[in-house]
């Protein structure tokens, strides 16, 4: 009689033992899913700054190959003409160079250049018409 409740009690301790591991073992494997869960989105996070980068830097090479165009083309009269004309609004003795301006929310006004330079009639026309737009809405 006395070895019956022992060994109840023996497979009573040992049902609760493996009940406590099967939650031992869930609560770690949902730890494991929230910590991956977690890997996750911080990879997908950086993939995308890689890719932001990785623009960045293209658009960087490209900026370094035109100045490198520009150092070899420094010399060169046509250069320096078209620098004049579009950074500086320089003109030839005998050009005329119109100003178009342009005011903004603050009130400080920015100025547009439009002088002639060597270009087709198409991107002078639209030059102009963007211009005049500017103009146009400045006014009203």
């Amino acid at each position: 009689m006395n070895f019956g409740k022992k060994r109840n009690r023996k497979i009573l301790s040992e049902k609760i033992f493996f009940e406590a591991g099967v939650i031992l073992f869930l609560i770690i494997i949902f730890i494991l899913v929230v910590a991956n869960f977690r890997i996750y989105q911080k990879r997908k996070e950086l993939i995308s700054q890689i890719n932001f980068y990785k623009q960045k830097i293209e658009g960087l090479q490209k900026n370094i190959e035109t100045l490198k165009d520009d150092i070899t083309n420094v010399n060169s009269k046509d250069y320096l003409e078209k620098v004049g004309y579009e950074k500086f609004n320089q003109a030839r003795p005998g050009e005329t160079v119109y100003m178009f301006v342009k005011e903004q929310k603050e009130g400080i006004k920015e100025t547009v250049p439009f002088s002639p330079q060597k270009e087709g009639f198409f991107e002078k026309i639209g030059k102009f018409l963007l211009n005049l737009g500017v103009w146009i809405k400045a006014k009203f």
